[in-house]
Formats: structure tokens, sequence, C-alpha cells
């Protein structure tokens, strides 16, 4: 029998899921630096002027992990003040072509999902 904290994660993934949201299993795993058990990785459609970046939060800042190359692009600037608006459960951001992807301590919390999406939007 689940348990009660498993059927309301359940129910509040089904939630995320019905907002656009993914949970991401071994496919992305690999590519998150900070990946641990208890640590979950979700997706949205990336609809912002970012295509590529991953970025980790390190001693209370967000640092370029990926593509060095990025810190040139005029864009920086702005993609650095859109980062720093996440929530502090968010642990690392990678941006691609067409979804964005969070390493995050997962919280039951579809205000805080909503809110992430609205950033990059």
């Amino acid at each position: 029998m689940p348990s009660k904290q498993t059927k309301e994660l359940a129910a509040f993934r089904l939630l995320a899921a019905k907002s656009g949201f993914r949970i991401e299993t071994l496919s992305l795993k690999k590519r998150f630096k900070n990946f641990t058990q208890g640590l979950e990785i979700y997706t949205f459609k990336n609809s912002s002027a970012f295509k590529q970046g991953h970025f980790i939060f390190d001693d209370s800042e967000w640092n370029l992990y990926d593509p060095i190359s990025l810190k040139k692009d005029p864009n920086f600037e702005n993609l650095k003040k859109l980062i720093s608006k996440f929530p502090k459960p968010v642990l690392e951001i990678i941006f691609f072509e067409s979804n964005i992807a969070f390493l995050w301590k997962e919280k039951k919390d579809l205000e805080m999902l909503e809110h992430i999406k609205s950033i990059c939007n």
C-alpha cells in the first residue's frame, strides 16, 4: 500500500504534468553535475530567447558551467539576471533548444513551479 506521503507526491506530480512539466528519469541524470538521490529533474518547454547554457548554484550565486563561450554573448548579462530569479530549491539549470531542465529539491509547491515557468517566458 502506498503511504500518505507517496500518494501526495504522486498527486503533485500529476498536477505538475498537467501544467506542462515532465519529470526526467535516466536520460538527463548524467548531464547534471550535482545529481544525487533525493533530487529530481523537471523539464518544461523553452519559450525563452536562450537556447543553451548550464548553470550551477554554488555559494549563494549562479555560475556558468557550460559552455564557457556563452560569457562572450552580448545577452549573457540578461541571462544571468533571469537565472538569479530562480527559487532556492533549484540547484542547476540547463537550457536546451526545445526545453529547460532543472535539478531541484522537490517541493510539493505548484505555485513555485508556475513561478519558475513564468521566469522563462
